[in-house]
């Protein structure tokens, strides 16, 4: 009998739902090319090392029947389901630790020893490979180095899997400076999270608060379980599951083994996801992988960036440096704005009246302290766009005093800045402003 004709009569009884190779009689090479045909005609697919099952197998049936074959004793409970999503699959007790991979269709199986230990498998599918890498490296944009361009490219793919994900709660839709970057091309800077807006069903968001809270994290938890079944090799860390602003805000953070490792690059993929009400209409745009998608307005993230300045910048918060990146985007986008010559909107006039305030003015000669011209360095290095010079040749980064005169002059554009502070904002989108000018302090 031939190795196939053996592999054949084991899979003609119909309660098998796995093989391992030392099971079928043959040479080990005769062996390897029968799995590997019927691996070719899907009647077989490799779940782990040296494990086979059939394709129409569940994974649940196949781990009760391998394990006691590969020396392992199941302990009781025999299964324990509704797992924690960031591990998927189910969990076995076993008796001893388990070593092999038994992986199916991106679905993890987690082994939890009697000492409570879990063993975790290592993923089928991998972060990308270096050619995909080389294939999204590129120095007039965003990735100026391979562990950048492998970082974005699992960003990308991020929001691949986030374009097919649907619940019936909530509308979804592209947020941060992801969006600006990836939808809207607005900006070139890397972008290091996916921000998600998160829009409740009015019955919903207009419910108890209990009810909202437990909606938008059953949504939130939803989603990073379906981008962590699309993209298996990311790894879940405690960082994770932060609940803040009353149950508004929840963050998801992912490790991955990066083939590129750079002690400036992160390797993780943080998904931030945000409940509230758009407050312009949402945009359609064409997808990454689809027609069309939804995300926020641009206007309307820019505003919320000039919020961000405005309750945050003046505090002097030199705990954290990254706010720099909200000057640096509204500063780069000022085409968008200064082609706005039509009368805005109720609800745009209402945003524009929220930032129009003193503390615009506290932010804009925040910006002209040392301090923040460091950080904008600092953070340009590690985004990979050094500042080049001020020309108008294609692909040139603005320098530090060129983008602190275009954020004053898109908020003389926009109209955000009270009449008592106009003459001196002019003087900063001039490049005229002294931090001591008019009796002014930085």
């Amino acid at each position: 009998m031939t190795a196939l004709q053996d592999l054949d009569r084991l899979l003609a009884d119909p309660r098998r739902h796995a093989v391992l190779p030392r099971e079928l009689a043959g040479s080990p090479s005769a062996v390897h090319r029968a799995l590997k045909r019927r691996c070719e005609d899907r009647t077989l697919q490799r779940v782990g090392t040296a494990i086979y099952a059939r394709s129409t197998s569940r994974l649940f049936d196949v781990v009760p029947e391998i394990l006691p074959k590969l020396g392992y004793k199941i302990t009781p409970p025999r299964q324990i389901t509704n797992l924690n999503f960031k591990h998927g699959g189910a969990v076995w007790r076993i008796d001893r630790p388990f070593r092999r991979l038994i992986i199916k269709h991106g679905v993890q199986a987690a082994f939890r020893s009697p000492g409570g230990k879990l063993y975790r498998v290592t993923p089928l599918r991998e972060p990308p490979s270096r050619r995909e890498t080389e294939l999204n490296f590129c120095t007039s944009d965003r990735c100026h180095s391979y562990a950048r361009a492998e970082n974005d490219l699992i960003i990308r793919k991020a929001l691949h899997a986030s374009e097919g994900f649907r619940h019936p709660d909530a509308t979804l839709a592209l947020d941060g400076d992801t969006c600006l970057n990836s939808y809207c091309r607005m900006v070139r800077r890397h972008s290091e999270d996916v921000v998600v807006r998160v829009i409740l069903a009015s019955e919903l968001e207009r419910g108890p608060a209990e009810r909202r809270v437990a909606a938008f994290r059953g949504v939130s938890r939803a989603f990073a379980e379906h981008v962590q079944a699309t993209l298996p090799f990311l790894k879940p860390t405690e960082k994770g599951h932060l609940h803040k602003c009353g149950g508004r805000f929840e963050r998801h953070v992912f490790d991955y083994r990066a083939r590129t490792p750079h002690p400036r690059v992160p390797s993780t993929l943080t998904l931030e996801l945000v409940q509230q009400p758009n407050r312009l209409p949402l945009r359609r745009t064409g997808g990454l992988t689809r027609p069309e998608v939804q995300i926020i307005s641009a206007m309307e993230i820019c505003m919320g960036k000039w919020q961000a300045l405005c309750e945050r910048l003046p505090r002097r918060p030199r705990d954290n440096p990254a706010l720099i990146r909200h000057p640096w985007d509204l500063a780069t986008t000022r085409a968008t704005f200064t082609l706005v010559n039509r009368i805005p909107p109720p609800d745009l006039a209402e945003m524009i009246g929220e930032c129009r305030r003193p503390a615009l003015t506290e932010a804009l000669r925040e910006l002209h302290d040392p301090y923040w011209q460091v950080a904008f360095t600092d953070y340009a290095d590690r985004m990979g766009t050094r500042p080049i010079s001020d020309s108008l040749r294609q692909y040139a980064d603005p320098t530090w005093p060129t983008l602190r005169r275009w954020s004053a002059r898109v908020a003389l554009k926009m109209d955000l800045v009270p009449s008592r502070d106009r003459d001196e904002v002019e003087e900063m989108s001039a490049g005229r402003w002294t931090p001591h000018q008019s009796g002014q302090t930085s």
